[in-house]
């Protein structure tokens, strides 16, 4: 087996989804004026990502277990956004 057989054959880790959805409930139960302060708590403790794409356009992405949200005008939707995808990413798992 050759190297380049060897590197298109990885397979990506299956996301933790038991955590994808404790984050995702977390941020369902955090009101919306509380959101600054989550984002910091979870840039912290789970190394959330939060970023321009485009860099510079305004629209935020956020990135956290594995998974990165669609971009959104705002760091709070992005978020709310993440937390959609991974119930959808644990849905289709089930």
């Amino acid at each position: 087996m050759t190297k380049k057989t060897q590197k298109s054959q990885k397979t990506t880790a299956e996301p933790d989804y038991g955590k994808l959805l404790r984050l995702a409930d977390m941020i369902a139960d955090h009101p919306p004026y509380a959101v600054p302060n989550l984002i910091t708590d979870l840039e912290a403790t789970e190394k959330l990502r939060a970023f321009e794409k485009p860099k510079g356009s305004g629209r935020w992405c956020v990135a956290l277990a594995g998974l990165t949200s669609a971009p959104a005008r705002d760091q709070a939707t992005a978020l709310t956004n993440w937390a959609n995808a991974a119930r959808r990413a644990v849905l289709r798992a089930a």
